[in-house]
């Protein structure tokens, strides 16, 4: 059983490399081939087009150091379930 877990994470890590090595060989770029077209838009289609094309990258980074910090709060909030070895057990309250 530890041998076929072990062989599909190595199966898993090596198709994942395989495509980063792609990826980077043909040198894939981030943002669209060719700028859009100018148009006049609004500040909110302005924003938008900005976030998913220059900014992709950062705002990606942005929004998983931000997914880090609940999960993170949660944790901290939570507490403890169970007291360390040789901690005396607080009583309940009513």
């Amino acid at each position: 059983m530890v041998f076929i877990r072990r062989f599909i994470g190595w199966l898993v890590g090596a198709i994942v490399v395989t495509v980063a090595v792609l990826l980077l060989a043909n040198r894939w770029a981030l943002g669209p081939a060719s700028p859009p077209p100018q148009t006049n838009p609004g500040n909110t289609q302005a924003l938008g087009e900005l976030l998913y094309s220059r900014f992709l990258f950062p705002f990606e980074i942005t929004s998983l150091v931000l997914l880090v910090a609940m999960v993170g709060a949660i944790v901290i909030s939570k507490g403890r379930t169970t007291p360390r070895h040789g901690e005396p057990q607080a009583e309940e309250t009513r």
